[in-house]
C-alpha cells in the first residue's frame, strides 16, 4: 500500500472511531442491553476501511473506552465496562467489522447488485455474530438460560438491524460515489438504485417497529397497606388489549386497554411496504418524481401514526403513572427519513430536467 494511501485509511478509521464514539451516546433503552448507533458504525468501518483497516478503526475506538474516554454506551467508560454485561458486544465490535469488511472486498469489480449482496450479507454476518457473542456474555453474567438471553439480548436488536444494515450500504455507496475511500469498487450503481436503498431501509424501520415495545405502564398500588409500584411492559403494537400490572402480589386489573392501537400497528407496517414498493419500482424506471411524491406522503402518513399511537397510549390517556415506549416514536423518525428522501429525489429529478432541457 502506498504511504498516502495509508495515512489516508489512518485518517478514515481515526473518523470511524470517533463516529462508533459519538453513536454510542444515543442510547434507547430495550431492556438488560440499551439500542444505540455502534454496530451501524461499526459496519460502515468494514464497508469503507475493509477488513483489516475497519478491525484497526473499531479496535482504536474500544481501546480509547478502555484508556477512560466516555465512548461506550450511555457515555461510559473503563475496563469495567468490557467485564459487565454488555461487554460481549464490544468485544466482537472490531471482528464485526472484519467480518463485514472481508465481506464487502470480495464485491471488488463486481456489478452493483453483486457488490450490494455481498455487503448486505457482511453487515447480516456481522450484526450477527455481535448479537450472539452478546448474548453469551449475558448468559455468563447474570446466569440466563439460553431462551432468556435470546429474548434479552439478541431478538429486540433483529428488529432495529436490517435498517441498519440497508442504511449502511446505501451510505458505504454514497460515499464511494462522492470519492470516500470504498472497501470494494466496481461499477457504480445508478443514483437512483442509491436513493432507492434509502427506500428500502426506511421503508424496513417501519415494519418492524410494530415489534419494538411501545409502551411501558406503572402505577402505583396498595400492598399489605404499603405503596408498591406495579409494572408491565408490553411487547408491541399488536399486544393492545386489556393489561394487567403485577409487582410480587400486587396486581392492577385491566389498568388500561388500548385495542385500538392495532390499528396503528397495522398503518404502520402498511405504510412501509407501500415505501419498500416505492423504492422497487423506482428501479423498474418509475418516474422518480412520482416516486419522491409518494415517500412525502409516506412520511407525513408515518408521522401521523406516531401522534395517533401517542394519543392512544400516553400516561394520561391511560390514566397509570407513565407509558408510552420507543415503538411509537420510530415511525415518526422512519417518516422524517422519508420526508427528506422525498425532497432529495424531488430536487435530483428537478435538476435532471433543468439539465435536459439546457
Amino acid at each position: 500500500m502506498e504511504q498516502s494511501e495509508k495515512i489516508r485509511k489512518m485518517a478514515y478509521a481515526a473518523v470511524l472511531a470517533a463516529l462508533t464514539g459519538a453513536g454510542a451516546l444515543l442510547t434507547v433503552p430495550l431492556g438488560p442491553v440499551p439500542f444505540t448507533l455502534q454496530t451501524f458504525f461499526v459496519m460502515l468501518a468494514g464497508f469503507l476501511l475493509g477488513a483489516k483497516w475497519g478491525f484497526v478503526a473499531i479496535t482504536l475506538y474500544v481501546l480509547l473506552g478502555t484508556a477512560g474516554l466516555p465512548v461506550f454506551s450511555g457515555g461510559s467508560a473503563g475496563a469495567g465496562v468490557l467485564l459487565g454485561p454488555t461487554g460481549g458486544y464490544i468485544l466482537a465490535f472490531p471482528v464485526g467489522a472484519a467480518v463485514a469488511g472481508f465481506l464487502a472486498e470480495l464485491g471488488d469489480g463486481r456489478t452493483g447488485v453483486e457488490r450490494l449482496s455481498l455487503k448486505a450479507a457482511g453487515g447480516v454476518a456481522a450484526s450477527g455474530l455481535i448479537l450472539v457473542v452478546g448474548a453469551a456474555r449475558l448468559m455468563e453474567f447474570f446466569g440466563m438460560s439460553p431462551e432468556a438471553a435470546f429474548a434479552a439480548g439478541v431478538a429486540p436488536f433483529v428488529v432495529t438491524s436490517l435498517p441498519e444494515i440497508a442504511l449502511a450500504v446505501g451510505l458505504s455507496e454514497s460515499l464511494s460515489r462522492s470519492g470516500v475511500a470504498s472497501a470494494s469498487t466496481g461499477p457504480r450503481v445508478r443514483g437512483v438504485e442509491e436513493r432507492a436503498l434509502y427506500g428500502v431501509a426506511l421503508g424496513a424501520g417501519l415494519v418492524m417497529s410494530v415489534l419494538i415495545p411501545w409502551a411501558h405502564l406503572s402505577e402505583t398500588v396498595e400492598d399489605g397497606g404499603e405503596a408498591v409500584e406495579a409494572t408491565a411492559g408490553v411487547p408491541g403494537y399488536f399486544g393492545g388489549g386489556e393489561l394487567t400490572l403485577t409487582d410480587d402480589e400486587a396486581i392492577v386489573e385491566t389498568a388500561a386497554t388500548a385495542p385500538s392501537v392495532f390499528v396503528y400497528g397495522v398503518a404502520a407496517a402498511v405504510l412501509g411496504a407501500v415505501g419498500i414498493a416505492l423504492a422497487v419500482a423506482a428501479v423498474k424506471n418509475v418516474r422518480e418524481s412520482y416516486v419522491g411524491a409518494g415517500y412525502g406522503v409516506v412520511g407525513v402518513a408515518a408521522v401521523g401514526v406516531t401522534v395517533a399511537g401517542y394519543l392512544e397510549v400516553s400516561a394520561w390517556s391511560l390514566e397509570v403513572a407513565h407509558s408510552v415506549g420507543y415503538g411509537v416514536y420510530l415511525p415518526a423518525l422512519m417518516g422524517v427519513g422519508f420526508v427528506v428522501l422525498a425532497a432529495h429525489t424531488l430536487r435530483v429529478r428537478s435538476a435532471a430536467s433543468e439539465t435536459v432541457a439546457a
